[in-house]
Protein backbone atom coordinates (compact mmCIF):
# COMPACT_ATOMS: atom_id res chain seq x y z
CA UNK A 1 0.00 0.00 0.00
CA UNK A 2 1.48 3.35 -0.97
CA UNK A 3 1.09 6.64 0.90
CA UNK A 4 -1.79 7.89 -1.27
CA UNK A 5 -3.84 4.78 -0.46
CA UNK A 6 -3.55 5.22 3.31
CA UNK A 7 -6.56 6.65 5.06
CA UNK A 8 -6.60 7.43 8.72
CA UNK A 9 -9.80 6.50 10.54
CA UNK A 10 -11.66 9.54 11.85
CA UNK A 11 -11.65 8.09 15.38
CA UNK A 12 -7.85 8.05 15.41
CA UNK A 13 -7.69 11.58 13.96
CA UNK A 14 -10.00 12.79 16.76
CA UNK A 15 -7.93 10.90 19.34
CA UNK A 16 -4.75 12.67 18.16
CA UNK A 17 -6.56 16.05 18.09
CA UNK A 18 -7.62 15.63 21.70
CA UNK A 19 -4.16 14.55 22.87
CA UNK A 20 -2.46 17.41 20.98
CA UNK A 21 -4.88 19.87 22.62
CA UNK A 22 -3.90 18.41 25.99
CA UNK A 23 -0.19 18.88 25.26
CA UNK A 24 0.61 15.16 25.35
CA UNK A 25 4.10 14.13 24.33
CA UNK A 26 4.76 12.28 21.09
CA UNK A 27 5.47 9.09 23.00
CA UNK A 28 2.25 9.42 25.01
CA UNK A 29 0.24 9.84 21.81
CA UNK A 30 1.89 6.85 20.12
CA UNK A 31 1.44 4.65 23.18
CA UNK A 32 -2.16 5.79 23.53
CA UNK A 33 -3.04 5.05 19.91
CA UNK A 34 -1.38 1.66 20.14
CA UNK A 35 -3.22 0.78 23.35
CA UNK A 36 -6.65 2.25 22.55
CA UNK A 37 -6.89 0.91 19.00
CA UNK A 38 -4.92 -2.32 19.48
CA UNK A 39 -2.38 -1.62 16.75
CA UNK A 40 1.42 -1.93 16.75
CA UNK A 41 3.36 1.08 18.01
CA UNK A 42 5.12 1.36 14.64
CA UNK A 43 1.75 1.76 12.90
CA UNK A 44 0.67 4.32 15.49
CA UNK A 45 3.92 6.23 14.87
CA UNK A 46 3.27 6.23 11.12
CA UNK A 47 -0.29 7.45 11.65
CA UNK A 48 0.96 10.30 13.83
CA UNK A 49 3.49 11.22 11.13
CA UNK A 50 0.73 11.25 8.52
CA UNK A 51 -1.45 13.39 10.78
CA UNK A 52 1.34 15.91 11.32
CA UNK A 53 2.15 16.09 7.61
CA UNK A 54 -1.48 16.81 6.81
CA UNK A 55 -1.60 19.55 9.47
CA UNK A 56 1.51 21.32 8.17
CA UNK A 57 0.81 24.54 6.24
CA UNK A 58 1.46 24.12 2.54
CA UNK A 59 3.93 26.44 0.81
CA UNK A 60 3.12 27.57 -2.72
Amino acid sequence: MNHQEKTMPETIRRYIDSRMAGSASTLEIIEGISHEFHIPARTAYEMLQEYLLLQRPRCL
